[in-house]
Formats: C-alpha cells, structure tokens, sequence
C-alpha cells in the first residue's frame, strides 16, 4: 500500500451524532459526508478521555492517560516517550503539527519530534485561529513540502466552546420551544439557552465542514489525494443538558430541573463526551463501509504503525484488524479515564460489546472546599449499565457476578498500565504557565 500523505484532522469537542453522515436530522457536514462514501466510518469509537489534554497525548503515543501521566492541566508529556511523528519521521516522511488551542502545543511538549510546528494559539497571537487560517496554514506548508511525504496533524478549536463560525453564513437558527428555555451553565459561568448554544454548535460544525472539503480539493488538486492516509475524529464530544446538572444526585436534581443545564466537556465520563467520530479513508479507497466494532484512540498510532510496518509494541490495535470475524477482537476492552486536577476524583469507564463499566476514585479530595467533597461523596463508587445499543443504557450493577468480573478486569489494566509506565521509565513533568496562557486556560474553564 503506496501512501504520501498522513494526515490526521481533529476537530475539538465533536460530537458524532452532530454529523449528517452519523444520522444526524440536520446537514451538518456535507463535504465529510462525501468522504465518508470513501472511507472506513468507526460507528463506535471512543476517546481516551473527557477533555483534550490527555486525549491528545494518547493520539500521539497509543498509550493510555494511565501510562503516559498527562492527565490533569499540571501535567505534560515526558521526553522519553515515543511518539507518532517519531515513527513516521523513521520512514522519510516530513511532519508538522498544526494546533489552535493550548493544551496541544509546546506548552505541554506535545510538539516534540515534529519536524515543523505551528503554534496558532490564542494566548501567543490575541485572537482565536479560525479554520480557514489553519487551512492556508497547512496548503502553505504542503506546497513547500511537495517533494517529501508528509505526515501532519490538524487541530481545529472552532467546534470548542464559544463555537467559531462567520457570523454572514449561519445555517441554522430555527428555535425548539422544548429547549429554548433551559439556561446552560458553562464551569459556573451561565451562558445562552440550549437551542442558542445547539444552533451555535452546529454551524460551527457546518463552518469547519467546509474547511475540510477546502483541504480534499486541495489535496486532489496537487494529485496527494489518492495515495493518502486520512483520518478525521475528534478529542471528545460536547454535553447539551443530555442528562440535566444533578444527575448522579436526584434528590439535588429534583429542585433545580428545567432551570439550569450543564454545557461542555471534562469531568463525568458521559457517553456524549467519550463516544467521538472517526473516519479513516485508505490510500486508493481500498475499503469503505461503516464498522461497528468498538474502537478507540490509540487505535490510529497502531495504524499507522502497522501500515508502515514499524516494529512498535503498542496498547491499541490496528483498525483494519477490527474489520474481521476474529471473536477475540469483538470481545476487547476499551478504557476512558478522566481527571480535571489533581484534587478531583478520577473517573474509569471500562466498555466491551455488552457492558459500560463506571468508576468513580476519590482519593485525594482534602484540596477542596467542603461543599465540593459533599458533592464528590454523592458520586457512586462504581456502577454497571446494559448497553442495548448506544442510545439506550439499563442499570444493572445489582448483577453481582457481572460487576465484579468488570471490577476485576479493570484493577488488572490499572496494574498493568502502572507497570508499563515503570517499564517506560515515564517521568511526570509539572507545568508553569505564562500569565497569558493561565488567564486562556481560566477562560476556558480549564483552571480554576
């Protein structure tokens, strides 16, 4: 398989069930669509995480938050661990990373071993990067590139809270009476209604579409197309009052319902935030479809790797192995965790075909004020939900023998991911932020 191009799209805090070729009722992504009809569609991909630190980091080293320890806004990628663009570097091709927001960037050395970096953050240049400059951005540097293969990473923050989008092409704008009087919340901070906050969300998502059937026709255009490995997906989803602000307390729930939501990422590993969009288009087309088998982020290092044929042990598994009939694969494992500071609890979701596992570690939370703990101490220590299908989740942590298997199979990947990491030698790296990037963190919700 000939591929001179690799190029992987990420598109901040996308929701698949946004996009018209996942069912969406609205025409969110005409162009994505398009190349959805080319490509290999993951109907149940999942993120590493909640929020895009970690999430990022796992892309780039197919390793779990657990064993590369970038999993709280202190922490960043320790020197000594392989990374994607090394691989990729190993096989002539020439690398670049393009990023819009803060925690995929030299702040957390996440652009180590990158060829070329272009660091297109707010707190650097004043204003929001929007789509159509990472655009020009990426065709800039391909042309001066046309004579290497290319391996690049695209991040694009328009999907992200506030939602970027020019304000003459909005498509959607129609109002549901059902929603257009709960009030979202955003890290404490309240914002627009739900149907504002949704309409918002989807032209963004209609704005960064565009941009993407710019860069196919691009690509097409410098005849890169045909040869290339192209992925697009997402680090984590969006919540839009799906489950209310009090849902793992119903007696809190109970006075505060219809009056006040909760919008936006990190935290509670809802199904909305770790279920992601993934699309893989191989070079010449060779496979298309959709596949329903679960599938997970580091599965693209894996990829990747196996398509070039590097000699890599990694956590993931090769997307293309999901498509056969082999039971083993259709009876794996998949793990979300989620950590928002060192003071907070520590989420897990273990997933298989049948089973969403949840578990909530709270350790550690003397840091924070009382009121906090007393909220934490409402969490359940873990649960157990029936997944029928995505949309529809039953309760059943009663069921002792299933529960306790799923406890048992998550303490083994817990120590055996502690004991890759010291394996690795993986040294944990705490951050200091300029002001400039602390007040954009602070703003975003990040830092408290």
């Amino acid at each position: 398989m000939e591929i001179n191009s690799i190029i992987i799209i990420i598109a901040d805090s996308l929701r698949p069930d946004h996009l018209s070729c996942y069912d969406y009722e609205r025409n969110t992504s005409p162009c994505i669509d398009i190349l959805a009809t080319e490509s290999l569609v993951f109907r149940n991909a999942y993120s590493q995480s909640t929020w895009t630190r970690p999430v990022a980091t796992s892309l780039l080293t197919g390793l779990y938050p657990g064993v590369h320890g970038v999993e709280t806004p202190e922490d960043a990628l320790s020197d000594n661990i392989v990374t994607l663009p090394n691989i990729t570097n190993e096989f002539g091709f020439r690398s670049a990373l393009f990023s819009t927001i803060e925690h995929v960037s030299h702040h957390v050395n996440l652009d180590k071993d990158f060829d070329d970096y272009f660091p297109l953050l707010w707190s650097e240049i004043g204003h929001k990067i929007t789509a159509c400059e990472v655009v020009e951005k990426f065709c800039s540097w391909l042309e001066k590139n046309k004579d290497f293969k290319i391996f690049a990473v695209l991040w694009f923050s328009d999907t992200h809270i506030p939602y970027n989008f020019p304000k003459d092409q909005v498509k959607f704008s129609k109002c549901s009476k059902e929603v257009s009087n709960i009030k979202l919340n955003h890290h404490r901070k309240k914002i627009e209604s739900l149907n504002k906050s949704i309409n918002n969300y989807d032209n963004s998502i209609s704005y960064f579409d565009k941009n993407i059937g710019d860069i196919i026709e691009f690509l097409k255009d410098i005849n890169r197309y045909s040869e290339s490995l192209f992925f697009i997906t997402s680090d984590h989803g969006e919540v839009f009052n799906d489950h209310g602000k009090f849902d793992f307390a119903p007696f809190l729930k109970h006075f505060f319902r219809n009056k006040y939501g909760i919008l936006g990422h990190g935290g509670f590993p809802y199904e909305e935030l770790i279920r992601i969009p993934l699309i893989m288009k191989l070079p010449e087309q060779q496979i298309v479809g959709n596949c329903n088998s679960l599938v997970e982020c580091i599965d693209i290092l894996t990829t990747i790797s196996t398509l070039l044929g590097a000699d890599l042990e990694t956590q993931g598994i090769s997307l293309l192995e999901v498509l056969n009939s082999d039971a083993k694969i259709h009876k794996r494992y998949i793990l979300s965790e989620s950590k928002m500071s060192k003071k907070h609890p520590k989420y897990y979701v273990l997933r298989n075909a049948q089973y969403k596992y949840f578990r909530c570690d709270k350790k550690n939370l003397n840091g924070n004020s009382i009121a906090k703990r007393f909220i934490y101490r409402l969490l359940p220590k873990d649960s157990l939900i029936f997944m029928t299908d995505i949309n529809n989740e039953k309760d059943i942590s009663s069921e002792k023998y299933i529960i306790d298997s799923m406890r048992e199979k998550l303490d083994f990947i817990i120590q055996t991911n502690k004991e890759l990491q010291d394996k690795l030698e993986i040294e944990k790296h705490n951050i200091i932020y300029s002001q400039e990037v602390k007040k954009r963190l602070k703003d975003l919700g990040y830092l408290e």
